[in-house]
Order: C-alpha cells, then structure tokens, then sequence
C-alpha cells in the first residue's frame, strides 16, 4: 500500500484557528470569546476557504499541465508523425494527479487516451486542440501550421496567468504584512492600557471591541479569498475534498 504525504495545506486553517484563538484570550482573557474565535474560524476555514483554495490551486496546475502537455504533443508529432510518440513526449515528466489518471488509461490506444484527458483538463483550448488533430488525421500537412494560432493563444493565457498569479503573491504578502500589524497592535494594547487592563478587560464595551476586530479580520480574509481565487463558496467541495484525501490514505 503506497502511503502518501497529508498536503501541508491542510494544517493552515487550524493553526490559524488556535494561534488567533490565543492572540484572543491574551487581549482579553475570555475563554468564550477564545473559543469562539477558534471554533469560527476553524469551521469557515476549513468548510469555505480551504475548499477554494485547492479548487484555485488545481484548476492552475491543469492549465499548466495542459499548456505543456499540447506543446510538447505537437512538437514531437510534427517530428515524428506518431501519436503513440507524441503521447509520450505529452506525458513526460508528468506526476500526481496527471499521472495517475495516464496509468488508469494506459490500455487505450494513444488517441483515445488523448481524448479521455479532455475530462481531466476540462480546458476550452484542449478541445480546439482535438479538432485540430482530427483535422490532422484527415487532410495530412504540417501540424504546426495548422495549430499555429493555437499555440499562441496557448502561451498568451499561460503568461497572463502567471503574470496574475505573481502580482497575486505580491499582493498577498502586503496583506498579511498589514494584517500581522494591525493583530500586534491589538495584542500590545493589553500591555499599553499597563494597570487600566484589569478593569477594561471585564467591561463589556471593550470584550465588544476585541470581539468586532477578530470578525472585521475573519470577513476580511474570507472576502480576499474569494477575490483571490474567483473560486465561489461551496459546500459540497468540502465533501469532495475529504473524499480525495481518504482514497489518497487507502490508495
């Protein structure tokens, strides 16, 4: 039985969860505003955020490996004229998911297995990639040619993407560099406030206040990660990702 890694991904939500839950109590000294805030975000972390994170992240690795896979296709049947070669050159280096799904078809003949991938690339520009191989098939002459205009538009999506992907992190990184600043503040204003924190932290207009910033905090992260990945919340990627993590555990 093949053990595979957990994806370190996984543990974010939860650590985020206990390490804000902490910064919590220490501002206020709580524990039902600390066990509020680890529960609350622990729970939308894991059902709504992390769900479209690895939705994001996976739609991203198949049009990378879509974009590699059709280029390294076309060049190698333009030099050799043989599908089953062509494949192979497609499949080269390939690991994860791609791979498994490639091991699961391998009793396929190479046409057929280049048309099953079009379920797993679910990508527009890999359709008009078939039609230009069965054009191939039919009428003959130079594959570059023919797939000319789509290895350009190939490359174009694939350098927008990771152009927005690098803006992305950059933008990223101010926003938890903002964010770490403005919970450092909030942790220091216990020890600003010196002897007045034993009588703030038992009103209930400064519990409100702790209370309202790690709400602020939490909107403003769920908000980011929408924005971030373009990915909509949805429950049922939750249940679809236990299930891939469970069959990864048996497999």
């Amino acid at each position: 039985m093949k053990k595979k890694k957990i994806d370190a991904i996984i543990l974010i939500p939860g650590f985020a969860a206990v390490m804000l839950a902490f910064i919590s109590y220490f501002c206020c000294e709580n524990p039902f505003i600390s066990l509020a805030v680890l529960l609350i975000y622990a729970l939308i972390g894991y059902v709504l955020l992390l769900p479209m994170i690895t939705a994001y992240q996976s739609k991203s690795r198949r049009r990378n490996e879509a974009y590699r896979f059709i280029n390294a296709y076309l060049i190698s049947l333009s030099a050799t004229q043989s599908l089953e070669r062509a494949f192979g050159a497609g499949c080269e280096g390939i690991e994860g998911e791609f791979a498994e799904r490639v091991n699961d078809i391998g009793n396929l003949e190479a046409k057929q297995r280049t048309e099953y991938l079009a379920s797993y690339f679910e990508n527009p520009l890999y359709q008009m990639f078939l039609s230009i191989l069965s054009l191939y098939e039919d009428q003959g002459g130079d594959v570059l040619a023919l797939s000319g205009s789509l290895l350009e538009e190939l490359t174009r999506v694939e350098q927008n993407a990771r152009g927005m992907e690098k803006e992305g992190r950059k933008n990223l990184l101010q926003y938890l560099v903002l964010w770490g600043m403005a919970i450092a503040v909030v942790a220091f204003l216990r020890i600003g406030l010196g002897t007045f924190y034993a009588l703030a932290k038992n009103e209930w207009v400064y519990i409100l206040a702790i209370a309202t910033f790690f709400l602020f905090l939490l909107g403003s992260v769920c908000f980011y990660v929408i924005a971030y990945t373009g990915e909509k919340p949805q429950m049922n990627r939750l249940f679809a990702f236990m299930r891939k993590e469970q069959n990864d555990e048996r497999d």
